[in-house]
């Protein structure tokens, strides 16, 4: 998913062998003791509590060793044999490493001075020049759950990379697509100064416009955090993505995980191929693409869910190309400026705006749940694009018409299981406007499903996914009218035991398009393809040729 031409070590310098990147403390941060046995534990600012209960205006996070990871540096030494950490130990030497993270030199022109300092030891200065170029190509991976993390706290607050890099840093984050998943990058070699040097942690939040007292600032040295704490801001010691998550649900930056406590059992997303482009305004987008064929543009729900909860749809990509949308203010699209740009008829301006980014002429499109309005909204605008049109379990036609007697019934069918009173009591609070309404909507979960299994609870409760944004429903529904019907083919299929929306919007949406055929599959609900995949993928496909 990732993959630059060369990495760079520009922001790796706790991440080798400690006893070799042992730098003078009053000019970089202590190397880090390693990557096993993984411990977490909170920082608390000097004389002040820890996280929890502070508030929290910015995050400023590390690149390597946070985002980024890397794999066995010793391993170019070895394969040239050399003794392990030569490499390191010239290219971390003070002289050669505060020169090139402050830039007074360049990364090309840093690289070169370490082959000269290793001529003697490589037995000539091209085989030097060889063994450092191969030392910038070893291994790495971006941590997908760290990503996802800091987009879910960008949806509340401003999110900059503040890294010790060299002159080639910006660059490597382009090639990541890591320039787009952040709000700005401090790079200490266009500042002048590095970590632990306090400028750098005082440029850092004023460029997040944020006092750094307000500040949480993430990185995997000691001595970075303390240094960002002596100055006031909150600190948290990265050793992995749990203990990440627990600070920023601690600063308010996250959903609450008693759902997922309740609820262990996890269902790992399904992995595609990921890229941004530029909406009609300027906000970055961004899909997922899964499997070769036909194009199939899939819209979440929600309003605002992550589009990763679609997974593959049953197996859709088997055999055609599947590429998850990511409409704007969800998953890990930008926030737009304007949120009145996030109601549905509005986001149809962004799936022209991804038909001509790939390249399309037409396609297939298929909208669930609040989803399926955008998708209506687009194909009444834009017939010539759309082959066929798939609206699985939709809310309405142009706004939610849900049946509420039939909701109450379906309801009702499953009075016997033990979860029932529970959600019967939030669904009562959620409707009188009383509670919170993200922990009221999660103790209604069960009854969006067909069956309320291990398997529907690891669907539900996914932590890798990016919860909706408060403010999105409002926004989202703010373009409610009138629809009006498409000339394409269309399928609609709803779930029998659908307790979220129930069947009745489904049998309007049937209605109001000439032709449209309607298939409600028994024993499912919300999510058909999770629970009936066979009939749904074998229905879907079908329908689609």
């Amino acid at each position: 998913m990732y993959s630059p031409s060369e990495p760079t070590f520009s922001d790796a310098i706790p991440a080798v062998c400690p006893a070799l990147l042992a730098i003078a403390s009053t000019l970089l941060a202590p190397a880090r003791t390693g990557l096993g046995s993984l411990r977490v534990r909170s920082r608390r600012r000097p004389g002040g509590g820890a996280v929890a209960g502070q508030r929290v205006g910015a995050v400023l996070c590390d690149v390597d060793g946070v985002l980024r990871v890397w794999g066995d540096l010793g391993a170019v030494d070895a394969a040239h044999g050399l003794p392990v950490g030569t490499v390191a130990g010239a290219a971390f030497r003070e002289e050669r490493l505060l020169p090139a993270v402050t830039g007074r030199v360049s990364d090309e022109e840093w690289r070169a001075a370490v082959a000269d300092d290793l001529a003697a030891a490589c037995g000539s200065l091209a085989r030097a020049r060889a063994v450092v170029a191969d030392w910038g190509r070893q291994p790495f991976r971006v941590d997908a759950e760290v990503l996802a993390l800091l987009g879910e706290a960008r949806r509340r607050v401003p999110v900059l990379l503040v890294s010790n890099g060299t002159t080639r840093l910006e660059a490597d984050l382009a090639a990541l697509g890591l320039d787009t998943a952040v709000d700005g990058v401090l790079n200490s070699a266009r500042l002048g100064a590095a970590k632990p040097d306090p400028q750098v942690y005082l440029a850092a939040a004023a460029r997040a416009e944020v006092p750094p007292g307000q500040c949480l600032f993430v990185d995997d040295s000691a001595g970075n955090v303390a240094a960002a704490e002596a100055l006031g801001m909150l600190g948290h010691h990265h050793r992995d993505a749990a203990g990440l998550r627990r600070a920023l649900a601690a600063g308010g930056l996250l959903r609450p995980l008693r759902e997922m406590r309740r609820h262990p059992a996890r269902r790992r997303v399904s992995i595609g191929r990921m890229t941004t482009f530029s909406a009609h305004d300027g906000t970055t987008l961004s899909y997922e693409q899964l499997g070769d064929g036909a194009p199939l543009v899939a819209i979440p729900g929600g309003p605002g869910a992550d589009a990763r909860y679609l997974g593959s749809l049953g197996g859709l990509d088997a055999d055609r190309r599947l590429i998850r949308f990511e409409p704007r203010g969800t998953g890990r699209s930008a926030a737009p400026v304007d949120r009145a740009s996030c109601a549905f008829a509005s986001q149809a301006k962004d799936l022209e705006a991804l038909r001509e980014h790939l390249g399309l002429d037409s396609f297939d499109l298929l909208g669930h749940s609040a989803g399926a309005l955008t998708a209506q909204r687009y194909a009444a605008e834009f017939p010539h694009r759309v082959r066929s049109l798939v609206l699985v379990t939709p809310v309405g036609r142009g706004a939610r018409e849900a049946d509420e007697a039939e909701l109450a019934a379906i309801r009702a069918g499953r009075a016997d299981q033990p979860w029932y009173p529970d959600a019967a009591q939030a669904a009562a609070l959620l409707a009188a406007g009383q509670g919170d309404p993200a922990e009221l909507l999660a103790r209604i979960t069960p009854f969006f499903w067909g069956s309320w299994d291990d398997r529907a609870r690891a669907a539900s409760f996914d932590p890798d996914l990016v919860p909706s944004a408060p403010w999105m429903r409002e926004a989202f529904y703010a373009s409610a009218g009138e629809a009006a019907p498409v000339t394409v083919p269309v399928l609609v299929v709803a779930g029998e035991l659908d307790g979220m929306i129930g069947t009745a919007p489904a049998r309007l949406v049937a209605a109001l398009h000439p032709g449209a055929r309607l298939e409600v599959l028994a024993g499912a609900g919300h999510r058909p393809w999770v629970e009936k995949s066979a009939e749904f993928t074998a229905l879907v496909g079908e329908f689609l040729g």
